[in-house]
């Protein structure tokens, strides 16, 4: 038997069922479902036969063959003897319905089985095969864009995964990066260039921080919305996209509404369908599992090591403000350079806001505006202005520094400033 290929992005490989309960079961091999107590996928539902039916892989394809059952099996609520799977049917025994989605990496990835992993999970497959807008929100670090690409994953969509920080673009150059431009639209378009829509078109666009989306844009993105049609700059004409919109945000949206810096209208299309990214100290339960995997990897880069008791304890007991990426960091970098067993001074999670020097930062008598400035301050200046090193450092991806440098008017050597795109 074989099963279709996974390409190096894991899609468009095996599928998989979701169960009632969350249980993910990945079609490998044959599955006869039913109630008996032999069978590879055994359901409680006096509704169900004891062998109901088999989901199995043939060729380049998964497919669903009723045994004789009394009830019948049906796909997407038609009867049917034997038929093809895809992603985002739905096979109805009895009372149960039972979801396909794809088996991908990605959503390997989001690990946890904690009741919040298992809802967020429950959430992905529901939202995946609608073709609804939808609001991921959660704290910085809890794998939002994890999230939006397993529900494109999952969705079965053939176009591309694109993703952007709305935050990390120059807004001088936002509009020409979402909608492309044409050549001479403005100074150096020497060529007519298409934007991420465009490049998303059959496919999925991710936006993130969408909460800094500049008040023009957010009139332009909710024309998209409305009507799927996009103007590139310069351009005479809408050319027609078919994408659909995830969007992201750690920030308060309704207040910004009340603020006047987010568009009612377009909050209201854009949360058609909303997922919220629980934060790490809410499940801590699901660190043990994440520390599995995170020390998996790094001793398949060569840093072979584990935890003591005394570093798991300390794990469990830290409150995690950058939650599941300050997790990934404090791993790395403890297996990078620790010793074969990890004890809690290899993990570092002690504060550093003290007194004097370079490496730590004066509290009392400070708002938070200036601790947050100096910490950014001190951590690009000891990194030489290097922004990636910076970021890892500071537990937060590149492109919100990036973001929190302009906000704080805190600049870079000039021999490291990052170029504008064009």
């Amino acid at each position: 038997m074989k099963t279709a290929p996974v390409d190096d992005d894991g899609r468009f490989g095996r599928l998989a069922l979701i169960l009632p309960n969350g249980e993910r079961v990945s079609i490998s091999e044959a599955l006869t479902i039913g109630t008996a107590e032999d069978v590879d996928v055994r359901i409680d539902d006096p509704s169900i036969s004891r062998r109901h039916c088999v989901v199995e892989p043939r060729d380049e394809q998964v497919v669903v063959r009723d045994l004789g059952s009394t009830n019948g099996t049906q796909v997407n609520g038609v009867r049917v003897p034997f038929a093809d799977l895809k992603p985002s049917t739905v096979i109805t025994l009895g009372m149960t319905r039972i979801r396909v989605v794809m088996d991908t990496k990605i959503d390997a990835e989001i690990i946890g089985e904690s009741p919040a992993m298992i809802k967020l999970r429950a959430d992905i497959t529901r939202l995946a095969g609608i073709f609804l807008p939808t609001l991921i929100l959660g704290e910085t670090g809890t794998g939002k864009e994890l999230v939006a690409r397993a529900l494109h994953d999952q969705s079965g969509r053939r176009g591309s995964f694109v993703a952007v920080n709305c935050g990390s673009v120059p807004k001088e150059l936002v509009e020409s990066e979402l909608f492309g431009h044409e050549r001479g639209a403005f100074t150096g378009a020497n060529a007519r260039r298409a934007g991420l829509f465009q490049e998303a078109d059959g496919g999925t666009l991710f936006l993130d921080e969408i909460g800094e989306l500049p008040l023009a844009l957010q009139t332009r993105l909710l024309r998209v919305l409305e009507s799927g049609m996009v103007r590139p700059v310069g351009a005479t004409r809408e050319e027609h996209v078919q994408v659909r919109i995830i969007a992201a945000t750690h920030v308060n949206l309704d207040r910004a509404v009340a603020d006047g810096k987010f568009r009612r209208d377009l909050l209201y299309r854009l949360n058609a369908a909303v997922i919220h990214t629980p934060a790490l100290r809410t499940r801590r339960t699901d660190i043990a599992l994440l520390v599995d995997r995170l020390l998996q990897d790094e001793a398949a880069q060569g840093h072979r090591c584990q935890l003591s008791d005394e570093a798991m304890t300390a794990l469990l007991h830290h409150a995690w403000p950058g939650n599941v990426r300050e997790l990934k960091n404090v791993v790395k970098r403890a297996a990078a350079m620790g010793g074969s067993t990890l004890y809690p001074h290899d993990l570092k999670l002690g504060s550093t806001v003290l007194t004097g020097g370079d490496d730590t930062v004066t509290i009392a008598g400070q708002t938070m505006e200036q601790i947050v400035k100096e910490v950014l301050s001190r951590t690009v200046r000891r990194c030489h202005g290097n922004q990636r090193a910076a970021s890892v450092e500071l537990a937060m991806p590149r492109s919100t520094l990036n973001d929190k440098l302009r906000r704080y008017g805190i600049d870079l050597p000039a021999n490291v400033r990052p170029k504008q795109r064009v």
